[in-house]
């Protein structure tokens, strides 16, 4: 059977299901292993203190009445802005929000506990592959935690790059959906017509059987079978754009992948069209960050007050931003619309567009560059976007600082993993998963990455008493306490 660290959700639903392995058992080995990388990484910043009593139930439930399907026992992390009814906070790193409780738990949350799986614990949001690296968005914790095999799979979140670049950063697989595809209710907002969550795993077949749980039926669509579209490598008939004026700063080894990733894909028979630019491009680049952030901030303003207020406890009285915002100006339409995405797809009659997931500061002096606005145009126009790993950085690469923590923190160097990613129109997520998944089977990138602390036990260690047995004493984790000491952690948005 597979490692802990590679297991797929299918390879440990198989031996929960034959009673090989219990959920019991499984919970045991990811919460010691969480507790060993916590020393370095922080990337989880609390367990579930009824995790256990959650997998023994589940256990017994099985014993019972039978699995209720293939998340039945899994457990799974989610990211500190994602409410729940366990003892536990969400925060989204924030101290202001230490205490206060929802009245209600986030609705995927609710889709989860559902379909068996065991809510784990809350991951960090600011993380990193190393010890110093740039975790690249705010669902690092989750990107970090999947990557070091600390859960089956995590929940991230994202405002505009907070799920793509950490699993790109981190070697994992990721989707950030279509907006409203999965439920933003229960989890804190930045911007609600940007605002979406999406599954991190290990594979893209783990990603796409999250991906069915999560997503909501109201779509008009009825219920998809994302697992279905994950046909093989055939990609005969889809048409894929490269937005080829946003990549003319890429080089090097990023750009000599993604030129062997462009040939692979036309290897499956897909049709590579390349020079398909966007044509607000220019007048991005041109914008200023006040007026980059105004409609975040004017969104955050308005959707931040509708959380506090439905509150069930708000220990500091928390009701709005007050007037740090004065005005938001709506200038997404045009780039989440026909300037971008969605017009490129159309005039060039696309199928997707495929782009490395390097953000600007990794490959330029300066991070506003055209890699950096392909997500934020995704993000504009609240399309879906899917990462899976492309390659690393080799062991001869200069190291590059992150510009914003030049002194702290990193954003390039030797071993440190990229991604691939594609994104298209709203609802293409069966299209995006079938070309990744292709492009998975057809590399096997992630095979090459090695974690910086590999999880010391392993499934064929595990029996049903294992999490019965002295040499492991279950601990509940939570770094809340710190913040009497250190007062409000600092932490940065995308």
């Amino acid at each position: 059977m597979a490692s802990l660290l590679n297991a797929t959700i299918a390879d440990l639903s198989e031996a929960l299901s034959d009673g090989r392995l219990s959920s019991a058992a499984l919970t045991t080995a990811y919460i010691a292993q969480i507790l060993e990388a916590n020393d370095y990484f922080y990337a989880v910043i609390e367990t579930n203190p009824d995790a256990m009593d959650i997998a023994h139930a589940l256990d017994e439930e099985q014993h019972t009445k039978g699995r209720r399907g293939p998340l039945h026992g899994i457990p799974i992390l989610l990211t500190d802005s994602i409410s729940t009814l366990d003892d536990m906070e969400a925060t989204a790193g924030s101290a202001a929000l230490l205490g206060t409780r929802n009245c209600r738990e986030a609705t995927l949350v609710r889709r989860l506990r559902d379909a068996g799986a065991v809510i784990l614990g809350q991951t960090n949001m600011t993380d990193a592959y190393c010890f110093n690296m740039s975790g690249g968005g705010s669902s690092c914790g989750s990107a970090v935690a999947t990557a070091l095999g600390l859960a089956a799979t995590c929940i991230g979140c994202e405002t505009d790059g907070g799920i793509i670049y950490p699993a790109s950063h981190n070697g994992v697989v990721a989707i950030k959906p279509t907006v409203g595809l999965v439920s933003a209710d229960g989890v804190i907002p930045v911007a609600l017509k940007q605002d979406a969550a999406g599954p991190m795993a290990r594979t893209v077949s783990d990603v796409a059987c999250l991906l069915e749980v999560l997503a909501e039926e109201s779509t008009g669509r009825g219920h998809v079978s994302y697992t279905s579209a994950l046909t093989g490598t055939d990609l005969s008939g889809l048409r894929i754009g490269v937005p080829s004026s946003c990549l003319v700063e890429l080089s090097g080894t990023p750009l000599k992948e993604f030129n062997s990733a462009l040939s692979l894909l036309e290897f499956c028979e897909a049709t590579i069209v390349r020079d398909t630019n966007y044509a607000c491009l220019n007048d991005f680049l041109k914008l200023s960050e006040e007026e980059m952030g105004c409609v975040v901030a004017g969104c955050f303003q308005n959707d931040i007050r509708k959380y506090l207020a439905d509150l069930a406890t708000n220990s500091h009285e928390i009701k709005s931003l007050g007037g740090i915002i004065e005005v938001a100006v709506l200038l997404d339409d045009y780039f989440g619309g026909d300037g971008g995405i969605s017009g490129t797809l159309k005039e060039h009659k696309l199928d997707l567009i495929v782009a490395p997931a390097v953000r600007g500061s990794e490959i330029d002096s300066t991070s506003r560059s055209g890699l950096s606005v392909i997500v934020s145009l995704a993000a504009r126009g609240g399309l879906p976007v899917v990462t899976v790993p492309l390659g690393k950085y080799p062991e001869t690469t200069a190291v590059r600082q992150d510009l914003r923590e030049p002194d702290k923190l990193v954003d390039v160097a030797p071993e440190i993993p990229f991604g691939i990613m594609f994104t298209g129109a709203a609802h293409s997520e069966e299209t995006l998963l079938r070309v990744a998944y292709a492009f998975e089977q057809m590399t096997n990138v992630r095979d090459t990455l090695v974690p910086s602390i590999p999880p010391k036990r392993d499934i064929p260690d595990l029996d049903a008493a294992y999490c019965r047995t002295p040499e492991i004493e279950i601990q509940e984790l939570s770094y809340y306490g710190e913040w009497e000491h250190f007062g409000e952690w600092e932490h940065v948005r995308e």
